[in-house]
């Protein structure tokens, strides 16, 4: 990833969120680290799945949680957005 990659992008460079909502700081932090805190032998696979409202997602968190395996046959590379979530396809 390193030729890839560039530190230090800040709010300029995610997609602006549609509904005004400010980024929240940690998200910088979070996708600049996220090579070196989160990839390799710390990597923890997830599906997101986007956004959603809170009352929604509490209940979410109460249910039976069901595994499930899936796989990958094309990759696609996404501008980031708020939250971390895919916002802009870049390509692929």
């Amino acid at each position: 990833m390193a030729p890839f990659r560039k530190s230090g992008g800040g709010q300029a460079a995610f997609v602006p969120d549609p509904t005004g909502t400010p980024f929240d700081p940690l998200l910088f932090k979070y996708v600049d680290s996220f090579v070196e805190k989160q990839a390799g032998k710390n990597y923890n696979p997830h599906v997101t799945t986007g956004t959603a409202p809170l009352e929604w997602l509490k209940a979410r968190e109460e249910d039976p949680f069901q595994s499930f395996e899936f796989g990958v046959n094309k990759l696609t590379v996404y501008q980031l957005g708020n939250f971390g979530t895919a916002a802009k396809w870049l390509g692929g």
